[in-house]
């Protein structure tokens, strides 16, 4: 049997703990380790492990972040048991009790080539050797513009560490250096990194919590895609990733899972996919390129795009076309053979801008509202109020 793009877990189909899932990583075997808001999972593709207080040694149920070294040890940040190191039988715990760990609430880890831990609280920065020696850093005594950290990544090449904050810019470390970027320094968009991740340039990619997307391209350079310079669907983005190959992947708050390929981009809503949610928390990629979706809840997706029929035909019976895409004064409509019925374009809020009757036609212009914005927007076609096909546009004026 042929398998689904879309393959759902949650509470009531599967072993997933819980339906808010905050983090995944991906063991080099394939288990995935997903993190949720009540308990840890592992997941084979066949069989699942579950781990709470009750049956282990996690110090919290409420997983936040999951980071793999090189010998297959888990290490496991939680919302308030600090950091936990699972090496597939013994749990050993770290917290703010027992080691100079700042603070118990962990949101972001990373592994260096090293094999050095670094460990996001929202006190500061732990730097972990993963026998004994800590060295923590804070807005005290080092660049850093904010203790609350939300995102960590690492260059595998350099060992350069790229830290996000909330509220504070993006600070970078290399070795005993520290930069520091922020709104009033540089061209970075937003003073609050959620996610980090790096392409196959070695470009540093950042989703930020209210100004889309941005890449460092070089220094205080920032190159920045928002609903008003692309067709990204939001400005609101929570989790990025690259598969490995041309594509850089983007969760959002609000308007479900983004794909840029290139200039490009596509929406994945619960409006024209089979996405159970729009408000992503983390994303993964596995080693066939496969996407695995955390949602806030929705549980956890996985996404195999290449078993998409066709990208915007979640409905499946009719296909079409629009063009120009971007459109900036109006757009036309092509199906291949003659429709009758309503063409509807709305916001990703789903509000109704524009209904068009279409009558024995295979070609429809659409001239667009001056006052309409620059954006993403839902084409779809409608015979007797039910919808048979649909598309995304960008409007860019």
């Amino acid at each position: 049997m042929a398998q689904n793009a879309w393959t759902i877990y949650n509470t009531s189909n599967s072993p997933l703990p819980e339906n808010s899932v905050r983090a995944i990583a991906i063991q080099k075997n394939g288990v995935k380790w997903i993190g949720t808001d009540f308990g840890l999972a592992s997941f084979d593709g066949s069989n699942w492990a579950v781990f709470h207080t009750s049956n282990s040694n996690i110090p919290d149920d409420n997983v936040r972040a999951i980071a793999i070294d090189t010998n297959g040890d888990k290490w496991i940040g939680t919302f308030n048991g600090g950091l936990a190191k699972y090496d597939g039988s013994t749990w050993t715990v770290y917290d703010f009790m027992n080691s100079p760990l700042p603070d118990n609430f962990i949101k972001s880890l990373a592994i260096d080539t090293n094999g050095i831990i670094w460990a996001g609280t929202i006190g500061g920065l732990a730097e972990f050797d993963g026998v004994s020696a800590w060295n923590i850093y804070n807005t005290s005594n080092s660049l850093l513009g904010s203790n609350n950290i939300a995102s960590l990544n690492v260059d595998t090449t350099t060992n350069i560490l790229s830290i996000g904050t909330i509220n504070g810019g993006l600070s970078i470390k290399d070795g005993s250096n520290w930069e520091q970027y922020t709104l009033t320094n540089s061209s970075l968009p937003d003073n609050s990194q959620l996610s980090l991740a790096r392409d196959d340039q070695n470009i540093l990619w950042i989703a930020t919590a209210a100004s889309g997307i941005s890449a460092q391209i070089s220094g205080v350079s920032f190159l920045t895609y928002n609903t008003f310079s692309s067709g990204i669907a939001s400005n609101s983005t929570s989790c990025i990733a690259y598969n490995g190959v041309t594509d850089l992947w983007v969760g959002t708050l609000d308007s479900g899972l983004v794909k840029k390929s290139g200039l490009n981009f596509n929406n994945y809503h619960t409006g024209n996919s089979l996405i159970p949610d729009n408000y992503i928390q983390s994303l993964a990629t596995d080693s066939n390129g496969v996407m695995w979706v955390g949602m806030k809840t929705g549980g956890l997706a996985r996404f195999d795009e290449s078993l998409l029929t066709g990208i915007y035909t979640s409905y499946g019976q009719l296909n079409f076309k629009c063009f120009p895409i971007p459109a900036a004064t109006s757009v036309t409509i092509e199906i291949p053979d003659i429709f009758e019925g309503e063409a509807v374009i709305q916001d990703l809020m789903g509000r109704i801008v524009i209904r068009k009757i279409i009558e024995s036609s295979i070609s429809t212009r659409i001239q667009l509202p001056d006052n309409l914005k620059n954006g993403t927007y839902i084409i779809s076609l409608l015979n007797n109020d039910v919808r048979v096909a649909t598309s995304m546009m960008q409007v860019l004026k």
